[in-house]
């Protein structure tokens, strides 16, 4: 049935109160596809049918009232007219994600925790599922789910057991299968002998190059932004009737599409959508040109995608970088960082720092510190999953800067260093807890830099064939070696 209504006739700490409910965090589907070519597992993905119908409204909202539909109201024996009550959640309540995912996870837990069976919420994403099954003793078959709200993504060593979770979900709520080829615009590419998956986007680029057509150069880019071009809202050149003219053109929708396709499988391009994004209110024609450039670079290269492979490094292994060109509107400079499992891209980032580095060494200490807490976040998750042998060793972080590396393991406190605020000697904490392990690696060889700046030709010749999987990276400390 179809009420009508808007979320905004309802009153928050009225109508309602909380509205959270997690999302997969976007590595998450990566760190999946690595694991699943390293133990060569199967897959299987499903949809749950209307799910925000089956959830319950939650305890702490008020009741939803509904007015019957014309033809079909109702009134009391005084002529008042009478309403319905809501019983049920609704799509369009305000509430619907956070009941729905509330209840979906409830009833996971309880299904899957008895008997025979185990099931365990990972902390470090509470949209990834660990589900076991013993078999005696202490063998077990397992499965490991990331859920996107209603799509269920599944890999496991056995197909029996994922099409267990799928009839037990159909029979609570109603699913059906899906490809697990594709998810959110993603294409899997999976070989016959499960030892290597790819993920492109070639769909969602052909749309991008489609409606933007008019305005791409005939010849593609052999880089994936500018080369030394530098965006920044301190441009006083760009005229409000330019900045008009450039949203008015498509921009903000632009940059949008850009941003989805380096989130997923465009890692090269993340320092250049990080540009753009810094002038969303005011672009200049300048911007436009370098954004037509990253689009027509996505273009040529439409069927490549990053890669993982079963014969890769099994122990992440982590590249951090920074640039010391500072943007004049607020004085920060740009850091990147990448980690790396199974030769593929499991994190990637490229940001502007929080704080105004003084120098070189001091960027270089601030992303540091960046790429340890992702390393963190990625060794706990880890650990919940079981995948100790991952983790069992520091995970070796490369930076290209002596003094920012010394720092990290040597106390000393000098008027060279004594500026660095407290909480990024976190680096030194990680070193001593053994988490990581920071280790130089020459900038030539340090898939870092591609995310710190509009590298040149050279720089993405040399380095892109590893970051997306296609040439093995080496597990070794010397410096002159990616």
């Amino acid at each position: 049935m179809c009420i009508a209504g808007h979320a905004g006739n309802l009153k928050r700490h009225i109508d309602y109160s909380k509205t959270f409910a997690p999302s997969p965090n976007q590595h998450t589907m990566r760190l999946l596809q690595s694991i699943l070519v390293a133990n060569r597992w199967h897959r299987f993905s499903f949809d749950i049918t209307q799910a925000y119908l089956h959830a319950e409204l939650g305890p702490e909202d008020a009741p939803v009232v509904v007015r019957y539909p014309d033809g079909f109201k109702r009134y009391d024996k005084d002529g008042n007219e009478t309403y319905m009550m809501l019983a049920k959640n609704a799509y369009g309540l305000p509430t619907a994600s956070r009941n729905w995912s509330r209840d979906r996870d409830a009833f996971i837990l309880d299904a899957f925790n008895k008997g025979e069976w185990s099931c365990n919420r990972c902390v470090m994403d509470p949209c990834l599922f660990h589900f076991k099954k013993h078999k005696g003793g202490d063998k077990y078959d397992e499965v490991i789910a990331l859920i996107y709200t209603d799509d269920v993504d599944m890999i496991g060593g056995s197909e029996d057991m994922m099409k267990e979770i799928f009839d037990v979900c159909h029979a609570k709520w109603g699913c059906r299968k899906e490809d697990s080829d594709f998810v959110l615009g993603v294409k899997r590419t999976l070989n016959e002998d499960r030892t290597e998956v790819v993920l492109t986007m070639t769909s969602y680029i052909d749309g991008m190059v489609e409606m933007f057509k008019e305005y791409l150069p005939n010849k593609n880019k052999t880089t994936p932004f500018p080369e030394h071009t530098f965006l920044s809202k301190y441009d006083k050149s760009v005229t409000d009737e330019e900045v008009k003219r450039v949203i008015e053109r498509g921009y903000q929708k632009l940059v949008g599409q850009l941003l989805w396709v380096a989130r997923n499988c465009a890692p090269e391009i993340a320092a250049g959508v990080s540009q753009l994004c810094k002038v969303m209110s005011r672009p200049s024609e300048t911007a436009w040109n370098a954004g037509m450039h990253m689009v027509s670079w996505l273009r040529s290269r439409r069927l490549h995608g990053i890669r993982f492979s079963h014969d890769g490094n099994t122990c992440p292994i982590a590249f951090s970088d920074a640039s010391n060109k500072v943007d004049p509107y607020d004085g920060k400079a740009q850091y990147g960082f990448v980690v790396m499992i199974n030769n593929g891209p499991v994190i990637y980032c490229s940001k502007k720092l929080n704080h105004v580095g003084l120098n070189a060494f001091h960027n270089e200490y601030m992303a540091m510190c960046e790429t340890g807490k992702h390393v963190v976040w990625l060794r706990q998750l880890l650990g919940e999953l079981g995948l100790t042998h991952m983790i069992h060793d520091p995970t070796v972080v490369y930076g290209d800067n002596y003094s920012a590396l010394n720092l990290s393991v040597e106390d000393f406190v000098s008027t060279g260093n004594q500026y660095v605020y407290l909480p990024y000697h976190y680096n030194k904490e990680l070193e001593k807890l053994r988490y990581v392990k920071f280790a130089k690696k020459a900038s030539k060889c340090n898939l870092g830099d591609i995310f710190t700046k509009s590298v040149v030709k050279k720089v993405i010749d040399d380095l892109l064939p590893y970051l997306y999987g296609e040439q093995a990276i080496s597990t070794a400390l010397e410096e002159d070696v990616v």
